[in-house]
């Protein structure tokens, strides 16, 4: 019981995990870009909903990663709650490809009804990353106990703020998808670009422990 409580408390096997999730899913995306068997030139290009489709959804599990691993970094302990909502988080993530694929293939063949059904299916499991995401920072922003330093608690705070931020654009992506199927993609892959832009810059408590 004594291990099975020091398990719990470290974050390494909760990362480890996790990694394994995020590089499945990245895969498992791939999969639903299919072979022509004639044609290629004119398929591939008909079908490019499914490669821009493809992309934001690669995006979005890189970004995750990414800010996965700067949040984490930041901790140094973790509780029951902790895992739950991790557990959360993966399992959007895990979801992912099932969204991508329905979207791609409503702006391939489907109606406007279609599409927008594909897109709520999409806005939802965003939903699911992002509230996941709230829970962490938020939680880890009131227990000081289970991070680096009092540094990483403002970072949690901050990020919290941030993530309620970039639940917006997914909100908008319903009723975007009436008037213009292809612009909430162009949302989802907004809302990436930015996360993969704010993970992955330096910030002086990475630096220092990096």
């Amino acid at each position: 019981m004594p291990r099975l409580r020091q398990r719990l408390r470290t974050p390494l096997r909760t990362e480890s995990f996790s990694d394994a999730v995020f590089a499945i899913s990245a895969t498992l995306l791939v999969l639903d870009l299919g072979v022509p068997r004639d044609h290629y030139l004119t398929r591939i290009l008909a079908d490019w909903p499914g490669f821009v489709a493809y992309l934001a959804a690669f995006l979005t599990i890189a970004s995750i990663w990414l800010h996965h691993h700067t949040l984490f970094s930041r901790v140094r302990l973790i509780d029951v709650g902790l895992v739950v909502a991790n557990l959360g988080l993966l399992l959007g993530v895990a979801l992912l490809p099932w969204p991508t694929a329905l979207l791609a293939a409503s702006l391939r063949d489907g109606d406007r009804d279609d599409q927008v059904v594909a897109v709520a299916a999409y806005g939802i499991v965003s939903l699911v990353v992002a509230g996941s995401w709230a829970v962490l920072s938020g939680r880890l922003s009131h227990r000081p106990d289970l991070l680096q330093s009092t540094t990483d608690e403002l970072w949690m705070r901050s990020n919290f703020r941030t993530v309620l931020g970039t639940t917006l654009p997914v909100l908008a992506a319903v009723p975007l998808a009436i008037v213009a199927p292809v612009g909430p993609l162009g949302l989802f892959l907004a809302v990436q670009i930015f996360f993969l832009v704010i993970s992955a810059r330096p910030t002086e408590p990475d630096t220092d422990r990096a």
